[in-house]
């Protein structure tokens, strides 16, 4: 576990780290559609100060290499939570301020469930040419 004599994780810094390895998005869940939101890395101290400002869990990931480094999730849930994080960490963002942008407004009931999700799935396409 993290220290509590080391600084709280700030806005600026979970921003960064969202947009280079996070995700938010909506999984089938049986019929229904379920928001996620999640952040990895191997700076397992790093993802625990998220968890003690948003709220969430910090959970070893099951890697199929046992030569890989050691990979932690940190994962997000309730609409509330999600809408707290992504409000704040919003203005810093660079790859994924669209994304969420999105996920705010249909958390606010101003886009259905099914549209974000179509919109997401388009926007997360990558061309690498």
């Amino acid at each position: 576990m993290v220290e509590t004599t080391e600084a709280e994780i700030s806005p600026k810094y979970a921003a960064g780290l969202f947009d280079g390895e996070g995700y938010v998005g909506l999984s089938k869940d049986g019929a229904y559609l379920r928001l996620r939101l999640e952040v990895s890395g191997c700076y397992k101290a790093a993802l625990e100060k998220l968890a003690q400002r948003w709220g969430g869990s910090v959970y070893k990931d099951k890697r199929s290499d046992p030569a890989w480094r050691t990979e932690w999730k940190w994962n997000l849930n309730g609409r509330g939570d999600i809408a707290r994080f992504l409000s704040e960490v919003q203005p810093y963002l660079l790859e994924k301020r669209a994304q969420v942008g999105l996920v705010l407004a249909m958390l606010g009931g101003n886009v259905s469930r099914e549209l974000a999700d179509a919109e997401l799935r388009r926007m997360k396409r990558v061309n690498w040419n």
